[in-house]
Parts: structure tokens; C-alpha cells; sequence
């Protein structure tokens, strides 16, 4: 099965009810009583987007988090990959970088799925990458999924051009 872990939903949902606030910090605590997600949870989540730079954390009796970039401009891929580490189909993906060539792969030269499986991983956090958490937060994921992402070339065996609805219920909730 392909799922995101529990701290991942929770950082999705929080960061998005973050970006629809207009208060200019929020406590773990009032975050936590409004998600009615557990506090350590969600602290440990919001402490760990703070250490990697997607929140700022503020100190003190009125402090809290807040985003260190527009919504617009925060990626649901590094949401994703800044909690759970970078997004992999298979564990001869986990040392596939950017650009490379090579595969470690158990099955070696039997395995037949090498090319396939890095593209679908390639397209995969190419959407991801243009899902910003701002439509995240106002439901507005109706995206066309463009070659530039599918690539010109048609090989994955369908269309270049893809229309992808995507409604949370986890968001609705909010």
C-alpha cells in the first residue's frame, strides 16, 4: 500500500489550517484543540518543519509557529519529504538521485522494471512538486498535470495531458 504516514497527514492539515489563519502566530496547543489532534504529536511535527525551515518558530508566552513562505510557495513534496524523507516507490529507488543512470537494485539485470518504475517515481514528485500547500488550504486542487511533468513523449503509456480533482474530507473538517 502506498500511504503517508500519521505525522505526515498532520503536518498537511495543520500547515493548511496555518495558511487560511490570518492570526500572525499559533500555539502547538491551539493548533492541537482545533485539528483535535494530539499535542505531542503535532508538536513533535511542528518542531521538525521548524527545524528544516518550512515554519518559524517564535519563543515565549505569546509565541507559536507560523509559515516561512506564502503558501503559494510551499511545495506538498516538501511538506511530504521534509517529514518522512524523500519519496521512494521501491528500495532500488532509495538511491536514486536526480539524473542518475544507475539502479541497486537485488534482482539485478532481472529485473524489467528499472526504467518504468523511475519514471512513475520521476512523475510522481514532479505533481507533487506543483501542488502548493495554498491549494491545500483553500481546496483548490483541480490541476492539469502537464508534459512538463509527464514528459513529451507519451511513455508511460498514457495521455500527456491529464485533469486530477483531488477534495481532502480532512480539510473540509476545518
Amino acid at each position: 500500500m502506498l500511504a503517508l504516514t500519521r505525522k505526515t497527514d498532520y503536518a498537511l492539515v495543520a500547515l493548511s489550517r496555518m495558511a487560511r489563519s490570518n492570526a500572525p502566530l499559533i500555539s502547538a496547543r491551539d493548533l492541537a484543540s482545533q485539528l483535535g489532534a494530539p499535542l505531542p504529536i503535532l508538536t513533535n511535527v511542528l518542531n521538525q518543519l521548524a527545524r528544516e525551515g518550512v515554519l518559524v518558530s517564535v519563543r515565549g508566552a505569546r509565541g507559536g509557529y507560523k509559515l516561512a513562505n506564502a503558501p503559494a510557495e510551499v511545495s506538498v513534496l516538501e511538506i511530504i519529504e521534509t517529514v518522512e524523507g524523500r519519496i521512494q516507490l521501491t528500495r532500488c529507488c532509495e538511491d536514486l538521485e536526480d539524473g542518475a543512470e544507475q539502479f541497486q537494485c537485488d534482482l539485478g539485470d532481472n529485473c524489467d522494471i528499472q526504467t518504468p518504475i523511475r519514471k512513475l517515481q520521476d512523475v510522481i514528485r514532479g505533481f507533487l512538486g506543483k501542488v502548493s500547500l495554498h491549494d491545500f488550504a483553500w481546496d483548490s486542487v483541480s490541476l492539469t498535470v502537464c508534459r512538463d511533468v509527464l514528459g513529451n513523449d507519451s511513455q508511460m503509456g498514457g495521455k500527456n495531458d491529464t485533469t486530477i480533482d483531488v477534495k481532502s474530507s480532512a480539510l473540509e473538517a476545518g
